[in-house]
């Protein structure tokens, strides 16, 4: 009888569990039934907040941890603090300069895959609650959207960029509305010119440094090829400002007493020159991975790497670049002056050698292989625009540094009659 009763007590305690347990799914249900992020924002969070203390509390229990209802509300959940988030931080900074990140789009993904490929649910998809669910999530993701409009019509571009991406994001992983998909995407590259046109003009005069601050931050958030682009052309922007200023101290160091303060500044600009550099090429391989086939990319590789002084990198880039087009005459340029300057260094380096040292020839003969090289290089863009004075008076010094005169003679002549 005890024994019985013992039991009898048992399933009552993990009845009245379990219910408690479905109990927490109804209410986060009650709450996130009445989520609209049209309505006032503070009250969508107590309720989006409140809803997902009762689902977690049911996704953390044995009991209902693997309940189709948990799933399904936990999904419209954490659908509904991610476009909040978003909402919330650009109503507090509508001029938003940073970089906002879905928080909690994995967890929705993994819970509307564990909802739909429950094996009552893949039998009979159109009866389950895979329609409700998208259809709550199509219907807010249309409000952003409007939400993102009216923000880019305010200029308040990289918010609205941000609040179209997050509809890509929704629309694309749930196979929704195609032609809202499409226009996301497009008004998503629209704001984000927009932002950089903007953040170009607004300071036509200011540094680019903080430019290229801001366009990192943006650029690391997204694995979006525009960004990528726009990052690598403000980073050689500001790459062109601090050689200027090197530059410059190098003349003042030249011409004047050399002091501590300068060697100091200018190695420091080195390195900043150098990390901008480093991040172009790294932010290129990103651009890479996303377009492969894309041959401005590896020509910016071999442009990046020769202004480094990387003369072997500037060649493996820049004869990708031409196989991906013969005719690419900025990367031709940019091939043949690094072998020019490859045969240069060599050629220096011979004239340190004893000329009766085994070395001399086989250092002079390595030199004179680059010059060869360049020169087949020079003349092929030759070929393909014969006005560009610095081909022809790099085909005149090459040729004199092989020794071969006449060849000289002929581009000195080419040079002289095109000044």
């Amino acid at each position: 009888m005890k024994k019985q009763l013992l039991l009898a007590g048992l399933s009552l305690v993990l009845s009245t569990a379990t219910f408690a347990q479905k109990n927490n799914i109804t209410d986060a249900a009650l709450r996130i039934n009445k989520f609209s992020i049209s309505n006032k924002l503070e009250s969508q969070k107590k309720l989006a907040e409140e809803a997902k203390s009762f689902i977690d509390l049911a996704a953390n229990h044995p009991d209902t941890k693997e309940d189709l209802k948990m799933y399904f509300y936990k999904s419209k959940i954490y659908f509904a603090l991610d476009i909040l988030n978003f909402r919330m931080k650009i109503q507090l900074d509508s001029s938003l300069t940073n970089c906002l990140k879905l928080q909690y789009f994995d967890e929705f993904k993994t819970c509307f895959n564990s909802f739909s490929n429950n094996p009552k649910v893949v039998e009979n998809p159109e009866k389950s609650d895979i329609p409700i669910l998208k259809l709550f999530v199509l219907t807010q993701v249309q409000e952003l959207y409007k939400f993102a409009i009216d923000d880019f019509n305010k200029k308040n571009f990289l918010s609205a960029a941000q609040e179209f991406y997050i509809c890509s994001e929704y629309l694309n992983f749930l196979g929704l509305d195609q032609s809202t998909l499409d226009d996301s995407n497009t008004n998503f590259n629209v704001s984000v010119n927009a932002y950089f046109s903007e953040l170009e003009q607004i300071n036509p005069t200011k540094s680019h440094k903080t430019n290229f601050q801001t366009a990192r931050n943006v650029a690391s958030c997204y694995q979006i090829l525009e960004l990528k682009i726009n990052l690598v052309d403000i980073g050689l922007d500001y790459f062109d400002e601090v050689q200027s200023e090197i530059d410059k101290l190098e003349y003042k160091i030249k011409t004047s007493s050399p002091n501590v303060e300068s060697t100091k500044s200018l190695d420091s600009l080195s390195l900043i020159r150098s990390e901008i550099t480093n991040i172009c090429l790294n932010t290129l391989d990103d651009a890479i991975k996303l377009d492969s086939l894309n041959k401005q990319f590896y020509y910016l590789k071999s442009f990046l790497s020769f202004l480094n002084e990387d003369y072997n990198n500037a060649i493996l880039f820049g004869d990708k670049a031409i196989t991906l087009d013969p005719l690419y005459k900025e990367t031709i340029y940019v091939v043949a002056l690094s072998k020019y300057n490859q045969g240069v260094m060599l050629y220096n380096e011979t004239q340190t050698i004893d000329y009766n040292s085994p070395k001399f020839a086989e250092s002079e003969t390595k030199s004179k292989e680059k010059f060869y090289s360049a020169i087949i290089d020079f003349e092929k863009y030759y070929q393909i625009d014969n006005q560009n004075k610095n081909v022809i008076e790099s085909l005149w010094k090459a040729n004199r540094k092989v020794g071969n005169i006449e060849k000289s003679d002929f581009w000195k002549k080419k040079l002289d009659e095109l000044k």
